[in-house]
């Protein structure tokens, strides 16, 4: 994930920028420290692959990307390469820190040289917080924003490399404070808010300004208070109880080995929703041949099972929304979907003074509510766009839209509603070289928008509550149409959906 990904979200119309729907911010657990509000043990079952449970209650887990399970302080914990390995947990309200903190963890560093991030909250223009094992300054330091202003404490001396450390950071509205094994080591005055970054957590991983940590991490805990030394060195010595498999840490089925995009498709159930499709493409098709209506039964006959099964797309016969409206788009045309090397490729193309669009749908609907995800990348093409949306099954309302853009634009989001629209507008580009993930998570009552972990607005006005079908149309720009002998490629790694457990 690029870190600033979401740089300058907008959000227009009734809309607002906040973060996650269905899921509670309340740590549930009898046991839960107060004001813990995310803790990562990482004994999780080997079958929960790249997921990590938060065991604060929060039901966030934490999302790995080349890093290994090590022996660790307690149990397992994960190691980090120094050049790649990473944790992200998406953003939510309660990582907003603001008027007090606790940031912990046991380290194993195998490096000193340079920046070495243990824990931050990702922003923009600055980490929020942040706890990091090694500086070019020397050893390790703490940091914040506050106001308009960057908060350090740190240390000259550096953690001994090979051996266990336990790190906190804490700050109380007034002072902050770095402790090494609950001995208070540095401080310095501080006051006012912590800045809200409404970026993700990351574990280990590159943070603003470089770097990466080297070693083993274990035992992460994020707390919405200071704690004094005796709270940090109880938290030293309290071994995790055993964590039981859970749809967080166990899904059912393990996805295969990561595509095109690095990331692997996310098998199983999430905390709060039930997954009820998934698909990444292992099985070669040249052709999905052409498909009947949608009152036809939505069948794309040439389709061989699993995707018959799982799968329909617009027919020839349908015309895309420029055609209608302006008599120069063009149709929709299914014999241009194929899967290979498992991802799904959409190719549009104009010839003759005709586009060939494409709009494969997933048979996941007619529902109400869900949370739908699609990883994928595209051709920056002028004269193409995408809208892929979630659409009423019978009569009319609208559309929620995501993404939605021409080609050689910026990624949006937009609820078309029965009377004006919420758009969320980003500066990160629809086409190039880069993978992305999009993410609609529709409960009652709120549509929310996520691309790349991280928030770019949610909707609360005029949500649909009646079932809805969800389909990847690409067609024509409504802006114009694109030049003859012009092909745009779209790939999709994988597709999943959830409904509300």
């Amino acid at each position: 994930m690029r870190l600033l990904a979401c740089a300058g979200v907008a959000a227009l119309g009734g809309g607002t920028a906040i973060v996650l729907a269905g899921q509670s911010d309340t740590p549930k657990r009898s046991d839960a420290r107060p004001g813990l509000v995310a803790y990562y043990a990482f004994n999780d079952s080997p079958k929960s692959r790249n997921l990590f449970a938060d065991r604060s209650g929060g039901h966030r887990p934490a999302v790995g990307r080349n890093v290994r399970r090590a022996a660790g302080k307690f149990g397992r914990g994960l190691g980090f390469n120094g050049r790649s390995s990473s944790l992200s947990v998406a953003n939510r309200p309660s990582l907003d820190l603001t008027t007090g903190m606790t940031l912990e963890a046991w380290v194993k560093p195998q490096a000193k040289d340079g920046k070495r991030p243990i824990l931050a909250r990702i922003g923009r223009g600055g980490n929020s917080y942040a706890v990091l094992a090694a500086t070019p300054r020397g050893g390790m330091a703490g940091e914040a924003q506050v106001g308009r202003s960057s908060a350090r404490v740190g240390v000259s001396g550096d953690l001994p490399l090979g051996k266990w450390t336990h790190v906190a950071l804490t700050y109380d509205g007034a002072r902050m404070r770095l402790f090494q094994n609950a001995g208070e080591v540095a401080s310095t005055p501080v006051a006012g808010a912590i800045d809200d970054s409404k970026g993700p957590l990351r574990i280990g991983g590159r943070v603003y300004g470089g770097g990466w940590f080297k070693g083993i991490i274990d035992e992460v805990r994020v707390y919405s208070r200071a704690l004094g030394a005796a709270e940090i060195r109880k938290d030293m010595k309290t071994r995790p109880a055993k964590l039981e498999p859970s749809a967080a840490t166990a899904p059912p089925a393990a996805p295969g080995a990561p595509g095109a995009s690095g990331v692997p498709a996310p098998s199983g159930d999430l905390p709060g929703w039930r997954q009820i499709f998934l698909d990444d493409f292992t099985q070669n098709v040249s052709s999905w041949g052409n498909c009947s209506t949608y009152d036809q039964g939505r069948t794309c006959a040439s389709l061989p099972e699993p995707y018959r099964s799982k799968w329909w797309a617009y027919p020839t016969s349908y015309q895309d929304t420029r055609e209608k409206n302006n008599g120069d788009g063009g149709f929709y045309d299914p014999r241009n979907l194929s899967m290979q090397d498992g991802l799904l490729k959409m190719v549009m193309r104009r010839e003759n003074g005709t586009t060939q669009a494409v709009a494969p749908s997933p048979k996941v609907g007619p529902r109400t509510y869900g949370r739908f995800a699609i990883r994928w990348r595209m051709d920056p093409t002028p004269g193409y766009k995408v809208a892929w949306m979630l659409w009423r099954a019978s009569g009319s309302w609208g559309e929620i839209d995501f993404p939605e853009g021409d080609l050689d634009g910026t990624i949006s989001a937009f609820m078309h509603k029965p009377s004006g629209q919420d758009a969320f507008t980003t500066r990160v580009a629809q086409g190039g070289s880069a993978w992305h993930t999009s993410v609609v998570e529709w409960t009652p009552g709120k549509v929310q928008f996520f691309l790349d972990d991280q928030s770019i607005g949610t909707s609360t006005s005029s949500v649909p509550d009646f079932p809805m079908n969800w389909l990847l149309q690409s067609e024509t720009s409504l802006d114009g149409p694109p030049a003859n002998g012009s092909v745009a490629n779209i790939y999709v790694d994988w597709v999943a959906a959830w409904a509300p457990a």
